[in-house]
């Protein structure tokens, strides 16, 4: 068993955290680009005061739907602001502000991860059952749909129906 001499902790600046949080190592066998402690923080415009740096919230912590799987959570930017959508095995929602609620309802339940891309405040999101896009809050699957029956003009007609060779 390898034996360490216990010395203060000191702060220093990290450029490249790429190795992540090491809290299973002595501290004098943490490598170069891992850490035993970190603050998600910036410095403030004074230079001595932290602030808190914004980043990833634990969803379960702010969602009432913890039941549902989640298959995707993404940063959607509309207008002014960035929304939270997150994708559910048979919901999405959008978080706007404090507030949850549902902007889709598929016809059928994923069991994966879904992609997301977004461009020019338009966002497609690929992996339910048809692609579906997303604008200003409202989602809809992409494409026509067809029409589950078609009219029809017929060369004979019965009383006030007009025939094709009347047409212009």
């Amino acid at each position: 068993m390898a034996s360490y001499t216990k010395r203060p902790l000191r702060q220093i600046p990290v450029e490249d955290l790429g190795g992540g949080l090491n809290e299973a190592s002595p501290p004098s066998e943490v490598p170069f680009r891992e850490c035993l402690i970190a603050e998600n923080i910036r410095v403030g415009e004074d230079g001595r005061t932290k602030e808190k740096r914004p980043g990833l919230t634990k969803l379960d912590s702010i969602y009432d739907f913890v039941s549902k799987e989640i298959y995707g959570a993404f940063g959607i930017e509309e207008s002014d602001e960035v929304k939270v959508a997150v994708f559910l095995e048979d919901d999405i929602q959008l978080k706007s502000g404090n507030e949850w609620g549902s902007i889709f309802s598929p016809t059928k339940k994923i069991n994966k991860p879904v992609s997301v891309v977004q461009d020019k405040g338009l966002v497609l999101v690929a992996g339910y059952e048809k692609l579906i896009t997303i604008k200003d809050g409202v989602a809809n699957y992409s494409g026509v749909e067809a029409p589950e029956s078609a009219p029809t003009v017929g060369t004979e007609g019965v009383s006030g129906d007009k025939k094709i060779k009347d047409y212009p």
